[in-house]
Order: C-alpha cells, then structure tokens, then sequence
C-alpha cells in the first residue's frame, strides 16, 4: 500500500507558520456555521410549534364532530325491514337528532375559526 501527499493542492503546511491563527480562523468558522444552524433549528422549531397547534385543533374538531355524529345517530347495522317503524316518534328524534347535529357544526365552525383568527392575528404581531 502506498501513500502518496501531494502538497502543491493543500494549503495545510504542518510546522512551516502559526497553527493558532489558523485555529482562531477554524474556531470562529465552527461559532458562524454553529450560529446560522441555531437559527434554523429555531425556525423549524416554531413552524413546527405553529402547524402543530393547528393540526391538534382541527383533529380535536373532526374527532369531536365524529364523536357526536356517534351520539346522536343510530346504528344502521341492521336492514330497514327488520326495524319496527314507529312513525310519530322516529320522524321527531330524527328531526331534534338534525338540528342538535347541525348547531354542533355551527359551533365547531365558529370555535375553529375564532382559534384560526387569533392565531393568525398572533403571529402578525410577533412578525414586527
């Protein structure tokens, strides 16, 4: 095996000038690039912290939505034609079962945006 140092392409010359320069000049590349790395990694982390919260509100909203769709209607595991039909009663738990389901969207509606609308004003202010 053989080694071979070619040292007309280096520009690292071992005992020939002040290897403290050259380390004060490393040293205070290292702080730079370590200084623009923080400032990335706090990006990331509050566009992380911002999308996060936005994502747990709409899940909460979509899993509180299909919780109360759960609720309020029946199962319709069975076929129709097995169901006894009670006309009088069915047709006005249906009706109070649509209007409880739609204000429960309404409000969920309202809430998400209200959230969305504060956080956006929020982050404006945070911006100047």
């Amino acid at each position: 095996m053989s080694f071979t140092f070619d040292n007309t392409s280096s520009s690292y010359q071992p005992f020939s000038f002040d290897t403290e320069e050259q380390k004060k000049k490393l040293q205070a590349l290292a702080e730079h690039y370590r200084a623009q790395i923080e400032a990335q990694w706090g990006e990331v982390k509050d566009d992380t912290i911002y999308y996060g919260k936005h994502a747990i509100v709409i899940g909460g909203v979509v899993a509180g939505v299909y919780l109360m769709m759960e609720a309020l209607l029946p199962n319709e595991d069975k076929p129709v034609a097995d169901k006894p039909r009670k006309e009088s009663s069915s047709s006005m738990g249906g009706a109070l079962q649509g209007l409880a389901l739609s204000i429960a969207l309404a409000w969920a509606k309202k809430r998400l945006t209200d959230f969305l609308e504060a956080e956006h004003n929020t982050n404006a202010q945070s911006e100047l």
